[in-house]
């Protein structure tokens, strides 16, 4: 996998298990070194699997990836609430542009009158 890139496999292999308890037994460094090895970590809590680690920075671009995806879902969205506004809309509002539709087309003020009287 090229430098950078975060793997989305969820699948945890055995060498990718520690027990919270051999935490207590592990310095700083040589869990550094198992996290740097085999990132992610999964530690087990009564036999369960329960916390997730990864180093610091991996775990920045993960949360920038994720902000940028809900941007990106965020404009999508948007993007789809204009294409059927448009598709709901459009066609009445290009031909009130154009002059088309009587019923939105105002010539003077009296006009205004004319249709409020009616």
């Amino acid at each position: 996998m090229p430098a950078g890139t975060i793997n989305l496999d969820t699948r945890i292999h055995r060498r990718q298990l520690l027990k919270a308890q051999t935490l207590r037994s592990l310095s700083q460094k040589n869990l550094m070194d198992i996290v740097n090895k085999e990132e992610p970590i999964g530690l087990l809590v009564n036999n369960e699997l329960s916390i997730a680690m990864l180093s610091w920075g991996k775990y920045e671009e993960l949360i920038e990836r994720m902000t940028e995806k809900d941007r990106l879902i965020e404009d999508l969205q948007s993007q789809i609430e204009d294409v059927l506004l448009n598709k709901h809309v459009g066609q009445a509002v290009l031909n009130a542009e154009s002059g088309k539709n009587e019923e939105y087309t105002v010539g003077s003020l009296s006009d205004v009158f004319n249709h409020i009287e009616d």
